[in-house]
């Protein structure tokens, strides 16, 4: 686009045809310089070097707020094609993207988010010919370009990726406890995700010029619950829609789906509850204890590698020093709850009467409780790899099962059912293999073959029970989630309050 020194360059297009058109009409496209002369007026000449300085105005001026605008702003600053505006004006495309933004919009999404408002009125103005001194036409079509792009990457990486970043607003929700700088958060959330990248936005603006609509239709959520979330947007009464806004972001969050098939473990948080499928999709519920509020159960995704049977529960430094140091010194209380101290160097185990409360709380030993019944892990832990030393185990605190309100842990997962789950995640053992499981973890062999080697004390046990193949586990946070088998949705309680806030963050600028 070139400036026309000294003459009037014959604007623009008005483009009112239906958006599900594919042919951008210029409808002023035969008009002669003759018939526009009582146009002469500066505000009506096209300058590509003032599109440019108002482009790079706004993108200097307007916020900064997702990595989606970053690169919009960088795409301009390296002065590459118009992605939206030409010589006659703007076509179809711009009407295709503001339908689908209209769309998410009714999800509660303010329509500010996407610029729809400006987008309107420059548009309007585009089409009305309706320039002043104040309006020109290079402004005009420049605020449209900047905005249509700006709002077009907000949209299709929320829908892709999340509108919020999970990592960023779960890791800094919760300060951490005793952290006097105010710097420090718990981890909250630590699974793999995508996000908006250099690569996605390349693909994003050539689609603008080529296949607008089937990218569009590509970056829709792919999580099977989002759609169920729509629909209840538009069913449920009106004191629920923050808390199915909640939901729908989370369910945009590019994170690892549960497959839909074969063995796997879900739990979600808010419904305090464990669904376990097993092969046959057959699906076995129970119920957990997680974290309490302030030991929050973080988010994670991983594989179930082994089940430990009756381990040491090695406690961690965090409770030695708020609720065992100060015992120090008293051997009787380090009987009555069967811990014992080792020296982490050494591998020696030191009597407890022999040590101080500085000592103790030093970090140069280890607490654990001892092996067996009582222990507060239970007969069993259910192992896999993440970096929060999170798993789900049993547990001697049975009572805590018929509370309603089951956030009490320091951060693992307690389950109802143990040995059930164990019989789940280890098919096609045979009867002797499960009754000497069973006679680990001092449960009764279940067969007369199992029975008879009990009793004549040929039964051997197990130390660990490996998982082959290893067993997809999801601990996520849905307070409006189907329920187990079912179509229709239930409502938990959001018992460690991140609606709010993730509403209140989805609804700024």
């Amino acid at each position: 686009m070139k400036h026309l020194s000294g003459a009037l360059l014959i604007l623009l297009v008005t483009l009112v045809a239906a958006c599900n058109s594919n042919t951008a009409e210029h409808p002023y496209r035969n008009l002669s310089y003759k018939s526009l002369r009582h146009w002469h007026n500066d505000g009506y000449v096209i300058s590509n070097s003032r599109i440019r300085h108002f482009i790079d105005s706004l993108r200097t001026t307007v916020s900064t707020l997702c990595e989606a605008d970053r690169l919009t702003d960088d795409y301009y600053a390296r002065r590459q094609p118009y992605l939206w505006i030409d010589r006659g004006g703007t076509d179809l495309r711009s009407d295709t993207m503001m339908k689908w933004v209209e769309e998410v919009a009714r999800t509660g999404l303010p329509e500010r988010k996407f610029y729809l408002p400006q987008i309107r009125e420059n548009l309007r103005r585009l089409r009305a010919l309706d320039f002043d001194a104040a309006h020109t036409v290079s402004r005009t079509m420049a605020t449209l370009e900047y905005y249509l792009t700006r709002g077009y990457l907000r949209y299709v990486s929320g829908q892709r990726f999340g509108y919020i970043s999970p990592r960023q607003f779960l890791n800094h929700l919760s300060p951490t406890e005793g952290d006097t700088t105010g710097k420090r958060f718990d981890t909250l959330f630590d699974m793999p995700t995508q996000h908006c990248n250099a690569d996605f936005f390349q693909h994003a603006t050539q689609s603008i010029g080529h296949g607008l609509t089937p990218f569009i239709e590509e970056t829709q959520p792919d999580n099977p619950l989002y759609t169920r979330l729509l629909e209840a947007l538009t069913q449920e009464p009106r004191e629920r829609r923050a808390l199915l806004e909640a939901n729908l972001e989370r369910a945009r969050w590019h994170t690892p789906q549960p497959p839909e098939n074969g063995r796997r473990v879900i739990i979600n948080l808010p419904s305090q509850q464990l669904v376990a499928y097993d092969d046959s999709d057959h699906i076995t519920t129970m119920k957990i204890c997680c974290g309490s509020t302030s030991h929050k159960t973080p988010l994670l995704s991983g594989r179930l590698s082994h089940i430990e049977l009756n381990p040491y529960w090695n406690i961690p430094l965090s409770i030695i020093k708020k609720e065992v140091a100060r015992h120090a010194g008293d051997a009787d209380y380090f009987s009555h709850h069967r811990y014992e101290i080792v020296d982490r160097k050494s591998g020696v185990t030191v009597y407890p009467g022999s040590l101080t409360s500085d000592q103790l709380g030093s970090g140069n030993y280890t607490v654990r409780q001892q092996r067996g019944e009582g222990n507060a892990l239970g007969r069993m832990i259910f192992r896999f790899p993440n970096g929060h030393a999170i798993y789900l185990h049993d547990t001697n605190n049975r009572a805590a099962f018929e509370r309603n309100w089951r956030c009490v842990s320091h951060g693992c997962i307690r389950v109802e059912r143990p040995m059930e789950l164990a019989s789940i995640l280890l098919p096609d053992k045979d009867s002797i293999y499960m009754d000497r499981l069973r006679h680990t973890v001092g449960l009764l062999p279940q067969s007369y073959r199992g029975q008879t080697l009990l009793a004549e004390e040929r039964l051997a046990t197990l130390n660990s029970c490996m998982l082959s193949p290893h067993v997809p586990v999801s601990i996520i946070y849905y307070t409006a989630y189907p329920t187990p088998g079912g179509t229709s949705l239930s409502y938990y309680p959001d018992i460690y309050g991140y609606d709010k806030p993730l509403v209140d963050e989805l609804h700024k600028i």
